[in-house]
């Protein structure tokens, strides 16, 4: 794209979609507690798998970059590129 504009706003775009998938679960808990009955403790525990999976997906490429380092220092840069991309299509 050649407007740098519209780049940052598609990125802000899809940065608050992202966010409101996170804070769908917090929002709907409410209503989901008082229809099922659960107690604070119950409805706390609903919400922490959410937020907890965006912090394992979130941190999950920060684990790999290591592990990416160190193939770098031994593979050609090239090699390093085909093999990551072959292990990622279905």
């Amino acid at each position: 794209m050649r407007y740098p504009l519209v780049q940052r706003g598609l990125v802000a775009l899809v940065l608050v979609l992202a966010m409101a998938v996170w804070f769908s679960a917090s929002a709907v808990v409410p209503a989901l507690a008082a229809q099922w009955q659960l107690s604070a403790g119950a409805a706390a525990w609903m919400t922490a798998p959410v937020q907890a999976g965006f912090v394992a997906g979130a941190a999950g490429p920060l684990t790999a970059l290591p592990a990416l380092a160190a193939l770098s220092r031994q593979m050609r840069p090239n090699d390093l590129s085909s093999t990551l991309t072959e292990r990622t299509r279905p």
